[in-house]
């Protein structure tokens, strides 16, 4: 029985979740064709026993302190032609961890065929977590339908890497040797606690947070064809920076512009993207699902936008910088000593202030390496083909939009998760435009 403590980053996002703001990742598969329904069913019951954070509730331990507790035969209830919203995915609420384990599981019939949809506690996972369950789903449902080439065996999933889920490759002797790098982090550390970001949207009313979303999830999406997806990957190449920066930079142009067009705020307004970055090493990439990741933040003004090209140089900088100095380890260092402090982790996560005002998410090239046919690069899934996906990430208070990027199929698929209490769906609509004209001119410009 799996009965480990939580991680501070477990503990974390179980903190930062409430009614209002469901701390959940929902994935969204699109197939062509009808997915049987015996089949896909004994997938979902067959991945879950490989995933056991996704079937696990989380109680008091000794000395008070919370603890997963595994329900080995557990399996959610896939929920069959399911209604929408007016975004087009299930209606929703947030997930109580004491209560159930963290993961639903919906089918929706769309005009061109389903849509698999799944909500994930982030407590229980991060989204390449996610992807990973996604990965022995698609290839469990092959394997049930009789698949030649998805053979007969789902590959062996490593459960060591768990016990270091939470910092991986952070031992003590790890943490000595990493010291001096964290040592460059205090000064980010002094821009995180001196600045203050301002939310996208200024409002002064306060969102109680027993009271859930009209409409959860709320997503906007749009996704670039083939030859612009790679233009836009070759214009990385030839200026010397990640696709990540460049889209990063054009996420800071686009919010600028979109909120200077509102007449909002002022040129030296702090803009704070939280970005996610994977913590996980080559020997943990067979690990179940798990939260194996930690946040940096980016702070720009609108001021800074006035220069593209020094946006992008300076984005491209503090990445590297990061990456240099295993920056990715202090926000996560910082809340092991949140938990030490007088009100533990509840103190990091209230509500009151403005800590950032969105979040990026870039999940890569992602279901590349299934190994299932494709055609024109989509999976062959037993009787259906896997057209596209794309992630939902939460937002917590303050936060009135989070972009998420991922490269299925050589296309490159955008979704904006807006408040729709501050955000209307036409400006939301707006902000999703600018961004995607902006990556268009990126690629265009240098492509």
């Amino acid at each position: 029985m799996f009965r480990s403590p939580l991680t501070c980053l477990e503990e974390y996002m179980l903190c930062d979740d409430r009614p209002s703001h469901p701390m959940t990742v929902v994935l969204r598969l699109r197939f062509s064709g009808s997915l049987n329904r015996a089949a896909w069913e004994a997938a979902v019951a067959l991945t879950v026993q490989r995933h056991v954070l996704l079937r696990s509730t989380v109680a008091r331990g000794r000395w008070r302190r919370l603890r997963w507790v595994e329900h080995p035969g557990w399996c959610p209830t896939v929920v069959w032609d399911s209604a929408v919203n007016r975004y087009g995915l299930p209606p929703m609420v947030g997930i109580d961890l004491r209560q159930e384990p963290g993961l639903r599981v919906w089918v929706v019939a769309g005009r061109e065929g389903d849509e698999a949809v799944f909500q994930v506690h982030h407590a229980c996972s991060d989204g390449l977590g996610v992807v990973r369950m996604a990965e022995d789903l698609l290839l469990g449902y092959a394997q049930q339908l009789g698949t030649r080439e998805a053979g007969s065996a789902l590959p062996t999933i490593d459960d060591r890497g768990l016990r270091q889920r939470g910092a991986p490759g952070l031992s003590v002797w790890g943490l000595l040797t990493t010291a001096h790098h964290q040592a460059v982090g205090l000064l980010g550390a002094w821009e995180f606690l001196s600045r203050s970001p301002v939310p996208l949207v200024p409002s002064s009313a306060a969102l109680d947070e027993t009271v859930p979303p009209s409409a959860f999830p709320c997503a906007l999406t749009h996704t670039l064809d083939p030859d612009e997806t790679r233009r836009l990957f070759e214009a990385a190449k030839s200026l010397g920076v990640t696709v990540n920066d460049l889209l990063v930079r054009d996420m800071f142009l686009a919010v600028a512009a979109w909120r200077t067009a509102r007449g909002w705020g002022s040129g030296e307004d702090w803009l704070r993207f939280a970005v996610p970055v994977n913590l996980r090493r080559a020997e943990e990439e067979r690990m179940p699902a798990a939260n194996s990741v930690s946040l940096v933040f980016l702070d720009r003004r609108p001021a800074d936008c006035a220069d593209p090209e020094r946006l992008l140089d300076g984005v491209r900088r503090q990445m590297q910088v990061i990456k240099r100095h295993r920056l990715g380890y202090t926000f996560v260092l910082s809340l092991g000593l949140a938990r030490l402090l007088p009100g533990g982790m509840s103190s990091r996560t209230r509500a009151g202030k403005c800590q950032i005002s969105g979040v990026f998410s870039n999940f890569g090239v992602v279901l590349a390496r299934v190994p299932l046919p494709r055609r024109d690069g989509r999976l062959v899934c037993g009787n259906v083909v896997l057209e596209a996906a794309d992630f939902v990430i939460p937002r917590r208070p303050h936060v009135d939009a989070a972009f998420s990027v991922c490269t299925y199929a050589g296309r490159l698929h955008v979704l904006l998760h807006a408040d729709p209490r501050v955000v209307s769906e036409e400006a939301g609509r707006q902000l999703l435009l600018s961004f995607v004209q902006g990556v268009r001119r990126s690629a265009e410009r240098t492509g």
